[in-house]
């Protein structure tokens, strides 16, 4: 028997209706509420909203994500920011993990701030805005150059 059937028996008692409508995976509901966080999901310097997540890393690959319920719309680029350490999270990628054919959490993969901040996705960012100004600049002056 897996691990996730075995939980998923025992829990069964947990799931509240308000859990069924969200298809939350009665094993994942019972992490959360022992060892999960609160998150704000932050999209274009807007909160959008309040979330449960776990800190965690993949057994198999070792890459970091915040375990999330897998109905939360979380997109590449938003970022999530823990609300008691402040602890900021750039969301690389977010998949669904399935346990047992069913749907069990959504892993939202993540850099740190100080990661994101050396970050080839800033970096070119950065290099794009410059790159634009230094045209706009150079257009200029060779206009003005002509006259």
């Amino acid at each position: 028997m897996s691990m996730c059937v075995w939980l998923d028996k025992i829990m069964k008692a947990r799931l509240r209706k308000e859990d069924v409508f969200m298809q939350v995976h009665p094993v994942l509901k019972a992490i959360m509420d022992m060892a999960g966080e609160k998150f704000i999901i932050i999209r274009d310097d807007t909160e959008i909203e309040e979330i449960d997540g776990m800190r965690n890393k993949d057994q198999y690959s070792e890459r970091r994500y915040i375990a999330v319920y897998p109905h939360i719309d979380l997109r590449e680029g938003d970022w999530l920011r823990a609300v008691t350490s402040g602890d900021e999270f750039y969301i690389e990628n977010k998949e669904i993990e399935i346990c047992d054919s069913e749907t069990f959490q959504g892993r939202a993969y993540y850099l740190t701030k100080e990661e994101w901040e050396k970050s080839p996705q800033k970096i070119s960012g950065e290099t794009s805005e410059k790159t634009e100004h230094d045209l706009s600049s150079d257009h200029i002056r060779a206009s003005n150059s002509r006259r």
